[in-house]
């Protein structure tokens, strides 16, 4: 089961109120679940992969971030609506605006506002369901996906990550800085590296692990965030 705590005025909390807790309460369970899997919080609200391989999402609903094709706070868990040929999936990242998932065919499918680009699927528009995003070619799948603010990155089958959203301060990693990248966007990958194994993002930078064990960050370093000893922005 999940539990949650904390503020609920929107549906936070998923247990069927609207009212802050102050302890950890039960999620109410959507008929058919048995358990959840993978939970992943932002803001105001949350989305839960269950035992079925569905993802369920709970609280404010603004911008079509819940996935089910309306903009209406729920406060239970409600079903994202399944794309034609998924049957379940894998991982998911939340964020204020937008989440997304990996199915279990590879792809990545995002929802919610997407007005930077952070859908990866080309428009700049709201999607109130799931929507593929745009496989780069020569890649095959994804393993990792961590989104924040306004921007994601992921891993594919080749080891590199990419990225897409804003990039004003580098955070695309690909050597520029551009205020919407579209679609996944390769990360430069330095000399010496041929591969990363995970990587995380926050609200202006990202930093990933490679194959050697070692880390690699970019984006805003105004303090320190890059861990190079600089306080400036790298790209």
């Amino acid at each position: 089961m999940v539990y949650c705590w904390g503020t609920g005025a929107n549906g936070q909390i998923g247990n069927g109120a609207s009212t802050s807790v102050n302890t950890p309460t039960a999620v109410t369970m959507p008929n058919g679940v048995e358990s959840f899997t993978l939970v992943s919080s932002n803001n105001n609200f949350s989305c839960a992969i269950a035992n079925n391989g569905k993802i369920y999402c709970w609280g404010m609903g603004a911008s079509s971030k819940l996935g089910n094709g309306s903009n209406i706070d729920v406060n239970v868990p409600t079903s994202v609506t399944m794309p034609a040929g998924v049957e379940s999936f894998s991982s998911v990242s939340t964020n204020s605006t937008f989440s997304c998932a990996i199915a279990d065919n590879g792809k990545i499918y995002c929802w919610g506002s997407g007005k930077n680009g952070q859908l990866g699927s080309g428009p700049t528009t709201v999607r109130a369901t799931p929507t593929s995003v745009t496989m780069p070619a020569g890649v095959e799948s994804f393993s990792t996906i961590s989104t924040n603010t306004n921007f994601s990155c992921a891993i594919a089958n080749t080891g590199k990550v990419y990225c897409w959203g804003v990039g004003t301060n580098g955070q695309i990693g690909n050597g520029a800085n551009a205020i919407a990248v579209k679609v996944p966007t390769a990360v430069t990958m330095p000399a010496e590296v041929t591969s990363f194994s995970s990587v995380s993002t926050n609200a202006n930078f990202s930093c990933a692990i490679t194959n050697t064990g070692k880390v690699y960050c970019w984006g805003t370093g105004t303090s320190g965030q890059i861990g190079n000893g600089a306080s400036a922005n790298v790209n």
